[in-house]
């Protein structure tokens, strides 16, 4: 009898050590569970905040310059000219010119030129920083303010050159997020300007390339240009279509390259700075 008792005694202790090696193996698996549901989660948002941080405005202007063509043959570029098509419509559209040629002229160091002929001839332009415009009928003048941030910023698009003067004060610029922009994924990138707001410059995420630019306000109307139809010219990558959204009033000025020439035969004859212009600019410099 007694060995029988010592039996189910046994019996029942293995059967208890076995439930007890059942709640472990429980609540070691929960833990587990636990554990491995809990880690992972900063992990992956590490991994999500990795994905989306922003890349410094140094790298978008050194992928733009690799995406142009590279540093090397953009800074090869001494001089260029332009023979541009402007087409305007919308209401209002005869305020912005109307449609008409366009002669654009540049020199490395000095300044650039556009010659415009849309009923009325007139020529704007930027003289080593210092812009000015000449309408046909009317006395030559030195631009200021917004006009003159507005001359300023102008010959970005047509000359690749503009992306070294980016990234040599490129710590005056931030990319502050991306957005879409007319269906299109970009960066958004900040340059600071001396005398005004700061500039905005849109980069398509996919190409590298300058995809948009705000423009100050034209005739108090806030300006958007878009930069599109690149193509391979002389080994770099050139627009050849420019579209300006101008302000809430629905007008578009659309500008198509015609003719390119880079390194060509120019001089400073070229950019036609009035004689009045040219001798207060020298005199300003000789103070």
């Amino acid at each position: 009898m007694g060995g029988k008792i010592t039996s189910i005694r046994g019996f029942e202790g293995l059967q208890m050590i076995k439930k007890t090696f059942n709640v472990i193996a429980v609540f070691t698996f929960a833990f587990f569970c636990t554990f491995v549901s809990f880690f992972p989660a900063p992990i992956l948002h590490a991994q999500e905040e990795q994905a989306d941080a922003l890349p410094t405005a140094e790298e978008v202007f050194d992928r733009y310059a690799e995406e142009l063509g590279g540093l090397m043959s953009i800074g090869g570029i001494e001089s260029a000219r332009l023979t541009m098509k402007q087409e305007v419509d919308g209401p209002g559209a005869a305020t912005f010119g109307g449609d008409g040629k366009m002669d654009f002229v540049w020199l490395s160091e000095i300044g650039w030129t556009i010659n415009t002929s849309m009923g009325v001839r007139s020529t704007r332009g930027n003289w080593k920083g210092k812009g000015w415009r000449s309408i046909e009928g009317a006395d030559s003048k030195w631009l200021e303010g917004e006009e003159a941030r507005q001359s300023k910023n102008m010959m970005p698009s047509f000359v690749p050159a503009h992306v070294i003067d980016w990234l040599d004060n490129s710590d005056k610029a931030k990319v502050i997020g991306k957005e879409e922009l007319e269906e299109t994924d970009v960066y958004v990138v900040e340059i600071e300007q001396e005398d005004g707001p700061q500039q905005k410059v849109y980069f398509e995420i996919e190409t590298g390339l300058l995809f948009a630019m705000g423009l100050d306000q034209q005739m108090g109307l806030e300006s958007v240009m878009f930069v599109k139809d690149y193509r391979e010219f002389q080994g770099l990558m050139v627009p050849y279509e420019y579209e300006y959204k101008i302000g809430q009033m629905n007008i578009t000025m659309f500008v198509k390259v015609e003719e390119i020439e880079f390194n060509g035969d120019v001089d400073e004859s070229d950019l036609q700075l009035p004689d009045e212009l040219l001798n207060d600019f020298q005199d300003s410099e000789d103070k």
